[in-house]
């Protein structure tokens, strides 16, 4: 009896350092945050129009992120701020070790920030623009 107990507690310690796939810890996830513009189109999954400053007449201005992971996928967001309050957010799945995503919002004139965050409301990066 005492041998097949230590033969468990062996299998059992073994198996909690093996990997398997799927399964990504928050800390094996590493998400980051290569880049962050603004713009006012995406063509090709590259933003167009890119600018800190825009213009009243434009309608939509586009948040465009250049995201990298250790271990894929994971979850992100956008969450949008018009003056401090938040008005958006956007769910975005990393399911590759680098890519583009974006969001978009309809703007009106103000001062405008956009936080990148993960699942823990951790906030991974934040950029900022104005519509004048």
């Amino acid at each position: 009896m005492k041998r097949l107990l230590t033969c468990i507690v062996v299998v059992l310690f073994v198996l909690a350092f093996i990997p398997f796939p799927g399964i990504a810890t928050v800390a094996e996830q590493q998400v980051s945050l290569d880049s962050i513009l603004f713009s006012t189109a995406v063509e090709s999954r590259e933003p167009v129009g890119v600018s800190k400053e825009f213009d009243s007449s434009v309608v939509q201005v586009y948040c465009w992120t250049q995201l990298s992971i250790k271990t894929p996928p994971a979850k992100v967001k956008h969450v949008w701020y018009k003056a401090g309050q938040k008005v958006l957010e956007v769910p975005l799945t990393i399911n590759y070790s680098s890519g583009r995503y974006w969001s978009v919002k309809n703007v009106s004139t103000g001062d405008w920030t956009v936080e990148v965050m993960v699942t823990n409301d951790e906030v991974i990066g934040a950029a900022s623009f104005k519509v004048k």
